[in-house]
């Protein structure tokens, strides 16, 4: 799995709608890299997980890093249109 980088949210060099969602997800303590995670997209949206993947990478020595592994939402079955679940490359504190 190699290292984990953590991110400072509050100091972090990613626009203010990657630094909102990722401030949602430390306050719902959700910090830890390579955990899944799920909640509602009443709490995270598809369009703000899909924002801070796209605008949320990190430029590191050794190349950059996505805040953001991945995320997904149910089509169908319990949790469809209302769940959530997403998992991060770093440690958010």
């Amino acid at each position: 799995m190699g290292q984990i980088h953590t991110l400072t949210v509050s100091t972090c060099r990613l626009d203010a709608g990657c630094r909102a969602t990722l401030t949602t997800m430390l306050n719902n303590g959700w910090t830890k890299a390579h955990t899944p995670y799920t909640t509602t997209q009443n709490v995270l949206s598809l369009a703000e997980l899909g924002h801070l993947l796209q605008h949320g990478g990190l430029p590191l020595q050794s190349g950059p890093i996505s805040t953001l592994q991945s995320y997904s939402s149910p089509r169908f079955g319990p949790g469809a249109g209302t769940d959530v679940s997403f998992q991060l490359n770093v440690d958010l504190v």
